[in-house]
C-alpha cells in the first residue's frame, strides 16, 4: 500500500452520545490529548488520516489549537501516524480493502476494547441549558459473585460523574444520565443490576444542598 494513500476508518457505530462526548473532550483538552486519543477520536467519527492532516471533525479542533506552533502541529501529526502503526501492530486495526482510492481500516474486537476504555475516560453527564426539575436516581444491586473491584470501579465512576451518594447503592443526579449509565452497565457487564428512576421531587435537604450551585446556573 503506497504511503501517500489516504487512510479512511470505518465508523465503529457508536451512539451519538459517545461521539459527541469524545469530540467535546478533544475540544476542551487540545494540548493534553495524546496522539493515541486523537487517533481514536478520528476513528470514532469515521474520519480520515493523510500525510498532512486529519479530517473531518474532531481533529480539525485539535489542529486549530496547534496552528500557532508549526513544529508542535507537525509533531502531533507524526504522533498520529506512530499510533496508527501501533494499533496495526497490536492487531487493533485491520485493513478491509480499498474504496474510492482510500485504504479502509476497521477496529478489531481488541481495538474496540481500547476504544471503550477511552470512552469511559471521557464520559461526562452533560448539563442541559435549562433544568427540567426532575431528579435521576441510580439504584444498583450487584451480586456478591461479581468481583469487588467491579463494584468499586462502578461507584468510583459515579462519583467522578458528579453523582451524590444517597446510600451505598443509591446515587442521585439532577440531569438526564440514562445514556451514560447504560454505557457503564454495558462496560462493566452489570445488565439488570442497575436501574435509573426519574422522580419529580427531592425531599432530602442533603441532596439539594449538594447540587445547589450547579442548579443555580440551570433554573
Amino acid at each position: 500500500m503506497p504511503r501517500h494513500k489516504q487512510i479512511r476508518f470505518k465508523d465503529p457505530g457508536l451512539a451519538e452520545m459517545a461521539k459527541q462526548q469524545i469530540v467535546e473532550f478533544i475540544d476542551k483538552h487540545p494540548i493534553a490529548v495524546s496522539g493515541m486519543q486523537a487517533l481514536l477520536a478520528t476513528i470514532v467519527i469515521g474520519g480520515a488520516l493523510t500525510l498532512a492532516a486529519v479530517a473531518p471533525g474532531a481533529l480539525s479542533i485539535w489542529s486549530r489549537h496547534m496552528a500557532r506552533r508549526k513544529r508542535g502541529k507537525r509533531d502531533r501529526y507524526r504522533q498520529l501516524w506512530v499510533n496508527f502503526y501501533r494499533l496495526k501492530k497490536e492487531n487493533s486495526l485491520i485493513y478491509k480493502g480499498d474504496e474510492k482510492g482510500e485504504a479502509v481500516y476497521e477496529l478489531t474486537q481488541k481495538g474496540k476494547v481500547r476504544l471503550r476504555k477511552f470512552i469511559l475516560h471521557t464520559l461526562e453527564i452533560m448539563p442541559p441549558k435549562r433544568w427540567d426539575g426532575n431528579w435521576h436516581v441510580i439504584l444498583f444491586d450487584i451480586p456478591i459473585g461479581k468481583r469487588k473491584s467491579i463494584r468499586n470501579s462502578f461507584r468510583h465512576k459515579l462519583r467522578e460523574l458528579g453523582c451524590y451518594q444517597f446510600q451505598r447503592s443509591v446515587w442521585v443526579h439532577p440531569f438526564p444520565c440514562e445514556a451514560e449509565i447504560a454505557f457503564l452497565k454495558d462496560f462493566y457487564r452489570l445488565g439488570s443490576c442497575v436501574t435509573v428512576w426519574k422522580v419529580g421531587e427531592m425531599p432530602d435537604g442533603r441532596v439539594l444542598y449538594y447540587f445547589k450551585n450547579m442548579l443555580k446556573e440551570r433554573v
